[in-house]
């Protein structure tokens, strides 16, 4: 399980927006905004409206180098941001499953993230697999195993 490592990033961690799939980037800016944080809480999001494909998006601004300053924490994973990357799949997946292709979309992104941290496959995690969470995030339906085998073919 991962642990803080000096604001080092250890962790790619899977969200669900628990939202309708048509909500945009700005939709969950402004959610968050709502809630008090500055900007989106996640740094990726991947959103797939019914009949488009899917595309990611940007939500919490990052520099890209090899630090995760402390303006770049997200507010995704109460104990682990200073420590970890977070995704969210757009929609709410507790009673049925993202597209296949959504799937894809999010790993290309966890498969970008994992190399430029030095980072493999069992360090991607669904929210719930974090340690001291409580919930059912990225929903009953997303398969992590499945994303893990994706990330893993991709970084191969």
């Amino acid at each position: 399980m991962p642990r803080d490592a000096d604001n080092k990033v250890i962790s790619l961690v899977v969200h669900h927006t628990a939202t309708n799939r048509k909500a945009t980037v700005e939709d969950i800016r402004r959610m968050h905004k709502e809630r008090g944080w500055r900007d989106v809480g996640y740094h990726v999001l991947v959103r797939q409206p019914e009949g488009e494909q899917p595309k990611a998006w940007h939500g919490r601004r990052h520099n890209m180098d090899e630090r995760w300053d402390p303006w770049e924490r997200g507010a995704h994973t109460k104990g682990h941001n200073r420590s970890s990357v977070g995704f969210a799949l757009v929609g709410n997946y507790h009673e049925a499953p993202p597209p296949h292709e959504m799937l894809e979309a999010l790993a290309d992104q966890l498969a970008a993230y994992a190399a430029m941290f030095g980072l493999g496959p069992s360090e991607v995690y669904g929210h719930r697999e974090m340690p001291g969470t409580a919930t059912v995030c990225p929903g009953d339906c997303v398969d992590m195993n499945l994303v893990r085998t994706l990330v893993a073919e991709r970084l191969a």
